[in-house]
């Protein structure tokens, strides 16, 4: 079985980390300030995900963080977010609102799909092509989500203007009362 990861939602950022003995903002890594490529991944195969970043510098990885579930997630700012663990307290600064609510809004999904993996409603979440995602919660199809992201032109590179889940469709059909043959209207 290959493992299958996608990129949910791509972001540019400063990475932080809080020193606790300066009691400051510094950059994860000595040296490296300034804006990363970040990703949340999706691995389809066991349903995990995971921050990456990746300097636009010079392409060095600066955080590769697996996402888990009961993570608390904070969005200090409009632009700057952040999470903790038992070790450490890291901060994203983004280049703009936008790029913050994209990531916030992947994290905030990635978040809750793993809340729900182990008790309550049993949740899937499949990737059905061209970004569409379907998340099935214990009936038959609960949304469809396609992810739209606007590519520009600028500084002679590509990068990411807007990446953003639109929610196409929003039905809930609970199988327990449907009956054979029953039919089904939408309004």
């Amino acid at each position: 079985n290959a493992t299958i990861e996608q990129s949910i939602c791509q972001a540019r950022a400063s990475v932080m980390v809080y020193d606790d003995s300066s009691k400051k903002w510094v950059p994860i890594k000595p040296g490296q300030q300034g804006f990363s490529c970040i990703n949340i991944y999706h691995n389809t195969g066991n349903n995990t995900f995971r921050v990456v970043g990746v300097k636009l510098q010079d392409q060095q990885v600066v955080i590769n963080y697996s996402i888990v579930k009961g993570l608390k997630y904070n969005q200090a700012t409009p632009t700057f977010h952040q999470w903790r663990d038992a070790r450490q307290v890291y901060g994203l600064n983004f280049a703009s609102k936008e790029e913050a609510t994209t990531f916030s809004n992947a994290m905030l999904f990635a978040l809750n799909v793993l809340s729900t993996q182990d008790g309550g409603e049993r949740e899937c979440v499949r990737e059905v092509g061209w970004g569409v995602c379907v998340r099935e919660v214990g009936c038959v199809c609960v949304c469809v989500c396609v992810c739209v992201c606007v590519c520009v032109w600028k500084g002679g590179r590509w990068g990411v203007f807007v990446s953003a889940p639109i929610v196409l469709i929003r039905i809930r059909l609970h199988l327990d009362s449907l009956h054979f043959g029953q039919r089904v209207h939408f309004k």
